[in-house]
């Protein structure tokens, strides 16, 4: 009973355990080219570059910085990229396993409307109460993204 006890323990822990189903996966080496679509403004085409050991990303014609707080984050490299016009930030994350599975996300600076009181006045009973509204406009920032839409791909297969 006693070396019953630690094989049944070990046969437990072991079925338990997570193991790795295969290889890691590997880049997917080529050259990629996408389009993002946003809503009043003409479309962001740009393009990254997946090496064996690098990622190359441009949009616009301008190249994109790696930011290092988000490199190798479960195997995503994040770039931030010069914004284009009317958006406040403006960044890709590119997977170089699954490139039809990379992201972009921006901030937009949006016009909103709300009605605050401009004049207050006391009920009866002693509440005070709104007499008279405006409205005003102010901006908040909105975050927006998507996954990459690719629209051309040139890959060399994986190294």
């Amino acid at each position: 009973m006693r070396t019953v006890l630690p094989i049944a323990l070990v046969m437990t822990l072991t079925a338990c355990h997570q193991a790795r189903l295969g290889p890691a996966p590997s880049r997917r080496v080529g050259d990629y080219a996408f389009r993002i679509t946003l809503s009043g403004q003409d479309p962001v085409r740009g393009s990254f570059t997946i090496e064996p050991d690098t990622v190359l990303l441009e949009t616009a014609g301008q190249a994109c910085r790696v930011i290092p707080a988000q490199v190798r984050t479960q195997n995503l490299l994040g770039f931030s990229c010069f914004p284009p016009p009317g958006l406040e930030a403006f960044g890709i994350t590119i997977d170089p396993n699954h490139p039809s599975l990379s992201k972009w996300s921006a901030v937009q600076s949006v016009m909103k409307t709300r009605t605050v009181c401009t004049r207050y006045t006391t009920t009866p009973q002693g509440r005070q109460v709104c007499a008279e509204t405006r409205n005003e406009n102010y901006f908040d920032n909105v975050r927006t993204g998507g996954t990459l839409s690719l629209t051309a791909v040139d890959t060399v297969g994986t190294r």
